[in-house]
Parts: C-alpha cells; structure tokens; sequence
C-alpha cells in the first residue's frame, strides 16, 4: 500500500515532455505541487520511469575526473613537448599527481590510449586477504600458486604485488 503517488502516469509523461521543452524544475514543481527534488527524479528516470519509459540515469561511482578527455590530451602533448610534469599541473590547477596518472597510463585511459587494468581473479582477491590477515597474526600467509603454508621466521618468503610465493613457486616462475 504505502503513501499515495503524487502524480498519475499522465502528469509524470507530461511533466518529462516539459522539462525535454526546456522548463525549469522549479516551474514544473510549482505547477505541479510537488518537491523540485521529485520533478528531478521523475526528469531523469529514477521515479515514474516505467509510465514515462524513461530510462533511469545510472549514478557516476566514485569521484569526478578532474580534467576532462580533451585536457588530459593536451596534458599529454605538452608533456611530450618536454614541459615539466610541476608546471603543467599549475597551468591546470590540478595537484601533480593527476598529471602522473596522465602520464603514466594509469587514469584517463580514453585520452592516454592504456588499457584499463583487468579487476582481479578470485583467486588473487582470497590470496591477498590471506596475505592481509598473515600480517595481522603472526606473521603467517598461503602461497598464492600451490597453497603451502609459509611463515615468515622459517620460510623464505617472496612477496610481489601484495601476493606471498614460496621459494619453489618463485624458483619456478
């Protein structure tokens, strides 16, 4: 049951039909008693999406990029054209570690040309959490290749990327 809606599947057609004219959402609320926040959920699919066959806008997760592709293109210019890293982050009030990102391939992947960095196996994932709680107790972590039981005072342990090898495995490798 729950609270009565606060428009009917016409008004929420119309009302998507006015805001695409150009109205504003305070207008729209106005003329229809109800909250500016409401006329912006049923503006961008997030209420009423199914009478007004609006598909529902997905939210952006995580922090806004702070440049945008054409400006992480001309960072890269410049810094081809031998301009250093500290002056170009002050010619775009960015901090310098965002030009590393650039730079380096590991943001703004559209403007550099990398390929993003495949989301880890299963098997990395369990692996690194042994290797977190090894370090919380004692000292003890699992192989990530064959599973044995290494520690740390008896064992030669090798540890790259966050992830423990024992001593055949890396000798192996």
């Amino acid at each position: 049951m729950g609270r009565p809606k606060s428009l009917t599947p016409e008004q929420a057609r119309e009302l998507v039909k006015l805001a695409s004219c150009g109205s504003t959402d305070e207008a729209l609320a106005e003329r229809y008693s109800i909250s500016i926040a409401t006329v912006s959920d049923v503006r961008c699919g997030r209420r009423y999406s199914a009478e007004t066959g609006a598909a529902p806008v997905r939210r952006r997760i995580g922090p806004r990029p702070k440049l945008s592709t054409e400006q992480a293109e001309q960072v890269l210019t410049r810094f081809r054209m031998g301009v250093p890293r500290l002056r170009i982050a002050r010619e775009f009030n960015v901090n310098r570690y965002v030009i590393d990102r650039i730079v380096t391939g590991r943001g703004y992947w559209d403007a550099t040309g990398a390929v993003p960095p495949a989301p880890p196996s299963q098997q990395e994932v369990a692996a690194a959490r042994n290797l977190k709680r090894s370090h919380q107790f004692r000292g003890r972590a699992d192989c990530v290749t064959c599973g044995r039981r290494l520690h740390r005072t008896s064992d030669s342990v090798q540890k790259s990327g966050g992830f423990a090898y024992c001593d055949p495995c890396v000798r192996s490798r």
